[in-house]
């Protein structure tokens, strides 16, 4: 599924906007998605100005009418509105998807400092488990470790990288930990023929719309939201 992700106000306040919607769309029809997300960020605490809400939905609304099924991702209260809007669906992450905020979601995670000093406000440095391929709290990490079973899935076994085991990882404080650079490769499924051929009539359809919007849009000059 093509996942759009824009800052909204920044996005929507730029004339020509909607071209650039029409071209991401465009370029999405080509692999045959089922729907499409629209994640616009911030959004989603309730406290949203009602220009801010408007262009959200302008934006939403002029991404559908592609004719591509579009999904809301992670727009908290309002994703029942955006469907409510024209949206076929939205989506919501248990315990992070009440509101959607992408730069406060990387600063969040984002490794602190080396200092001597003590410092407040910011989440501990997160534990590298190399079969996750991804960092964890150190709270989870000493729960998965604390496991029978599941420790010699979840420990490194690197001994440059983690000479003693779990002990290293713990007190790792967001060091660099050594990832293999030869990964296995995720077998490609072959797509489905008569799949293929039954979304190229949506396709076709889909690239008439964007055609004729366009041209309608060319002959009334650029717009944009009030």
């Amino acid at each position: 599924m093509p996942l759009l992700c824009v800052q909204l106000r920044g996005f929507t306040a730029v004339p020509g906007w909607q071209g650039a919607l029409d071209r991401f769309t465009a370029t999405a029809i080509e692999v045959g998605p089922q729907a499409i997300a629209l994640y616009l960020s911030p959004l989603g605490d309730g406290r949203e100005s009602y220009a801010k809400l408007l262009h959200a939905h302008l934006a939403a609304r002029h991404l559908r009418a592609a004719g591509v099924p579009t999904i809301a991702w992670r727009q908290g209260i309002y994703g029942s509105a955006l469907v409510a809007a024209g949206l076929d669906g939205y989506e919501c992450g248990m315990g992070v998807g009440e509101r959607g905020d992408v730069r406060g979601f990387i600063g969040a995670r984002k490794p602190r400092k080396p200092s001597s000093e003590p410092q407040g406000g910011f989440a501990a440095s997160g534990i590298y488990i190399p079969s996750l391929r991804r960092s964890v709290p150190p709270k989870v990490a000493r729960v998965l470790f604390a496991d029978a079973r599941l420790r010699g899935r979840v420990i490194c076994d690197s001994i440059t990288c983690c000479p003693r085991g779990t002990d290293s990882m713990l007190q790792s404080k967001g060091r660099a930990h050594a990832v293999p650079l030869t990964r296995p490769r995720a077998r490609r499924a072959r797509p489905d023929a008569k799949r293929e051929v039954a979304a190229e009539p949506h396709r076709q359809a889909s690239r008439k719309r964007l055609r004729n919007r366009n041209k309608g849009q060319r002959g009334s000059g650029p717009s944009r939201p009030t």
